[in-house]
């Protein structure tokens, strides 16, 4: 059972991270065409990964595959900076959710323009989804 659902997470972390290069690249290259509709892909991604880390951290796998799933879900929770003095904070699931639930994408938008501009931290995330990825299927 633990396999079937690290083979989950491993997809949905890979669904993100190119779902996502895909947003950043259009925000860099061609602001104008990123859509309303990437936006709710985008969130929809995030609410994946949340879903299935909790979803494996439930089924109380090898402590390897705990930590890998414990950080993602962190990762997703953890509050980020979205303005300059860093006193506005949000998560990227809460993003997600005013995205989903209330149809207001502001804030995910901004956070992905964050992400064009942060560079570094951004890698940081990818970089870390990417080794997690790898470590699932080891």
């Amino acid at each position: 059972m633990h396999d079937f659902a690290k083979k989950n997470l491993k997809k949905v972390i890979e669904s993100f991270l190119s779902e996502s290069s895909r947003i950043v690249t259009t925000v860099e290259t061609q602001p104008e065409k990123l859509q309303a509709r990437d936006i709710e892909v985008l969130a929809e991604k995030i609410w994946d990964l949340r879903h299935f880390a909790i979803e494996l951290l439930h089924q109380f796998p090898d402590e390897s595959t705990w930590y890998n799933a414990s950080i993602i879900k962190e990762l997703v929770d953890e509050p980020l900076a979205i303005d300059p003095d860093g006193k506005a904070t949000i998560s990227l699931i809460e993003a997600a959710d005013l995205t989903k639930n209330s149809h207001n994408d502001k804030t995910l938008r901004t956070l992905v323009r964050a992400w064009t501009i942060e560079k570094a931290a951004r890698e940081v995330l990818f970089s870390n989804l990417r080794d997690i990825s790898k470590e699932l299927t080891a």
